[in-house]
C-alpha cells in the first residue's frame, strides 16, 4: 500500500501530528493578525496625518456597514 493511500484509511493520520499541525496553524494565523493589525494602524495613522477623515478610512477598510 502506497503512502498516499494509507494517509487516506480512515484512522491512519496520527492524531499527534494532527494536533502539532494545528497548533502550528494556530500561531502562523495569530501572527499573521497581528501583522495585518500593525500595518492596517500604520496605514491609517498615515492617512490621518494626510487628512483622510476617521471615517473614511473606516470605510475604505470595511470597518463599517457601509463599507
Amino acid at each position: 500500500m502506497t503512502q498516499q493511500r494509507q494517509l487516506n484509511v480512515r484512522g491512519a493520520f496520527p492524531r499527534e501530528l494532527a494536533a502539532l499541525i494545528a497548533a502550528k496553524a494556530s500561531r502562523m494565523a495569530q501572527e499573521f493578525e497581528d501583522r495585518a493589525i500593525e500595518q492596517m494602524v500604520r496605514d491609517a495613522k498615515r492617512a490621518i496625518g494626510m487628512g483622510v477623515s476617521a471615517d473614511q478610512i473606516a470605510r475604505e477598510l470595511g470597518l463599517t456597514q457601509g463599507g
